[in-house]
């Protein structure tokens, strides 16, 4: 038995320590007199959320359950090139080949990987040049192509899924690394990933596996599941449930939206700024406060103002276990700016043009080609006024 003097880690989550008060009520607890603030996800939780599951596939082995003793071989992973050509840039790539066909660089581009050769149209795509002049621009200078595919090359899965209608998967969220990214420092949301993995691979009516790992697909679909689950409660956890939910999915879209067009656009846009009137911003900025502490956003102080008309410096991106909902990159990299006064008029009754607005009215995919997670919502993405009444009720 512990004795003193003790010190206790008391779970929290951020923004979510709303009563400071002492017994006697007249004393407020304070940091770091009182009490350290610790930030889980900086703190060793990578470490922590690999042993915990790791104790559980022994635990799983010692029953008999023929499971692997690495969790990075439990959750089988993908490499760039692997979920390229899952994604169907092998079409890409012929297409591409075909195009150089009969010219000086033809065989150059002929002994590349797949990989490689697709992302030649995506860069067409992005620069609106001929395939031939940039192939070979590639000849010339392949030390800066190769620097540019590491650079845009996980973007580019994104663009892949365009025009893919009926695709299940478009995109692949698979492996310890992306499962723990995910997760965000919830120990919690890192084992329901996992626990909704085996489901999925467990449920493809195969025979139960000589070894049990779970595949890219298992994991995407359950990366899917969860988000949306989380999605879905967001309504009865927060005072503003509902008004956080139609920012998720407008934010979402927003970014799902700049994920798949290349074109002008920075890549791997998933963080955003507030910039607007004093009182709108004071608005949203209250909400998406309430959002960080139950889970729906994530917040950071921001590391520089891109403009003198940015009155927060607190940068915002969406919980990253929406990423999969949302089909958009888990990691942190570029930002943008959003006008409060666009965010307010999402939770009016023209969401749709709010969206478009902030998109800066550039064309979306179309209805027939989302993923069939995000049509489940599409009247909220067009211009219907369902629960627009309840929802500007409150923001009044």
């Amino acid at each position: 038995m512990r004795r003193p003097p003790l010190s206790y880690k008391i779970g929290v989550r951020k923004n979510g320590l709303r009563n400071r008060q002492t017994l006697d009520g007249q004393d407020l607890l304070k940091t770091p007199d009182d009490y350290l603030e610790i930030e889980i996800a900086d703190e060793g939780f990578e470490y922590f959320a690999k042993q915990v599951a790791s104790v559980r596939l022994k635990a799983a082995s010692a029953y008999g359950i023929p499971v692997p003793e690495k969790l990075s071989d439990f959750l089988q992973d993908l490499s760039l090139g692997e979920e390229a050509e899952l994604l169907g840039a092998g079409r890409v790539a012929a297409a591409v080949l075909k195009e150089l066909q009969g010219t000086d660089v033809f065989e150059y581009f002929q002994s590349k990987p797949v990989h490689e050769v697709y992302f030649l149209k995506y860069w067409q795509a992005s620069e609106r040049s001929s395939i031939i002049e940039l192939a070979r621009d590639w000849v010339e200078n392949e030390r800066e192509w190769q620097i540019r595919i590491g650079n845009y090359g996980y973007a580019s899965l994104f663009w892949l899924s365009k025009g893919n209608k009926g695709a299940r998967i478009r995109k692949y969220y698979c492996g310890e690394r992306i499962f723990l990214a995910l997760a965000s420092g919830n120990i919690r949301y890192f084992l329901e990933l996992i626990d909704c993995s085996v489901t999925h691979e467990l449920s493809e009516g195969r025979v139960f596996p000589s070894v049990l790992c779970l595949s890219p697909k298992s994991q995407t679909l359950a990366a899917r599941e969860v988000g949306e689950r989380r999605l879905n409660q967001l309504e009865g956890l927060a005072d503003h449930g509902v008004q956080l939910k139609r920012l998720v999915l407008a934010i979402g879209k927003v970014f799902f939206e700049l994920a798949r067009e290349p074109l002008g656009k920075t890549p791997e846009v998933t963080s955003f700024i507030l910039t607007g009137q004093v009182d709108e911003t004071s608005i949203i900025s209250e909400m998406l406060s309430e959002g960080v502490g139950h889970l729906a956003f994530e917040v950071e102080p921001g590391t520089k103002l891109t403009s003198r008309a940015e009155i927060r410096e607190d940068e915002y991106r969406l919980h990253r276990i929406f990423s999969a909902f949302f089909e958009i990159s888990h990691r942190k990299k570029r930002r943008m700016t959003f006008d409060a006064q666009d965010l307010i008029a999402v939770l009016g009754d023209r969401p749709g043009r709010a969206i478009s607005s902030m998109l800066d009215n550039q064309p979306q995919v179309d209805e027939n080609e989302l993923p069939e997670q995000l049509a489940l919502f599409s009247a909220f993405y067009g211009d219907t006024e369902a629960g627009a009444v309840r929802v500007k009720t409150v923001v009044a």
